[in-house]
């Protein structure tokens, strides 16, 4: 999850301040990817954010993701991502 949480932190590029990302949520596919959630508050934006990892990468370059708003419900990178592998409860 720190990785996932510092890959954020790395990307963001608005100004003023950067936002806090506080742990919300893990997410697992069957092949090993992975999705985290955040919640994100700044002052350009509050919300969910998430950093999305496939399977067999790992570090700070291994993930990508979105900033706040994110619904996990409608977004199409997030359907995308478990259309590539199932879902399964996390270990």
């Amino acid at each position: 999850m720190e990785a996932a949480r510092r890959s954020l932190e790395l990307h963001w590029d608005a100004t003023p301040a950067s936002p806090s990302f506080a742990f919300v949520a893990i997410r697992c596919r069957t092949d090993g990817g992975l999705l985290v959630l955040f919640d994100q508050r700044s002052l350009t934006g509050d919300g969910l954010a998430m950093a999305m990892r496939g399977p067999g990468v790992s570090g700070d370059n291994a993930w990508a993701g979105g900033f706040a708003p994110i619904d996990p419900a409608t977004d199409p990178e997030i359907a995308h991502f478990f259309d590539e592998a199932p879902e399964v409860a996390c270990r």
